[in-house]
């Protein structure tokens, strides 16, 4: 079941990958709080928490979004840089002159944040609203919820694991965009 459920994930991204015009891919997911305290490997100094919330636009970019701990991680965050990534698409392919694609493929883990009702009423309002005329969600089993946002992740955490860090600065050495 684990590898079928691959399978479909990795034909969904190519699929988009090989027809944006048809189809648009995405993968949201928050890093480990943990990993992003700063400052961070100083000694006992009181830390402050910073999240970041990574969306993949497979093909097209990766995007890291950062906040901290006067906002909560929940389904609104998600949503939020869902929905700015969305909006960047969009605006590319204006720029480009290219057609907006009429599907969404939404990639997710199993998390409270990703697989809720206000999530769901989003994706029927982008659909009511003309934005796309298809909307697939696509769930990953129990246990097997790392995508390509962990993958990015584990960059980052293994450029920053043994750095001072003072600042709220994130050293990110893959090919990234970060707000």
């Amino acid at each position: 079941m684990y590898m079928g459920e691959k399978e479909a994930y990795y034909s969904r991204c190519l699929e988009a990958m090989r027809d944006p015009e048809h189809a648009m891919s995405i993968n949201t997911d928050g890093m480990d709080q943990f990993k992003t305290t700063i400052p961070r490997n100083i000694g006992d100094i009181p830390q402050c928490g910073q999240h970041l919330q990574g969306v993949i636009e497979h093909g097209q970019e990766f995007v890291i979004y950062r906040t901290f701990d006067n906002v909560r991680k929940d389904s609104s965050l998600a949503i939020h840089c869902m929905l700015l990534q969305i909006e960047r698409r969009l605006r590319r392919d204006v720029e480009l002159n290219r057609k907006s694609p009429d599907t969404l493929f939404v990639q997710m883990d199993g998390g409270s944040e990703n697989y809720n009702k206000t999530t769901f009423a989003i994706y029927a309002l982008l659909v009511a609203c003309g934005v796309f005329k298809t909307i697939i969600c696509c769930r990953q089993s129990r246990g097997h919820g790392h995508l390509d946002a962990d993958q990015k992740f584990g960059v980052v955490s293994r450029n920053t694991r043994k750095k001072h860090i003072n600042t709220p600065q994130v050293i990110c050495l893959c090919k990234s965009h970060i707000y």
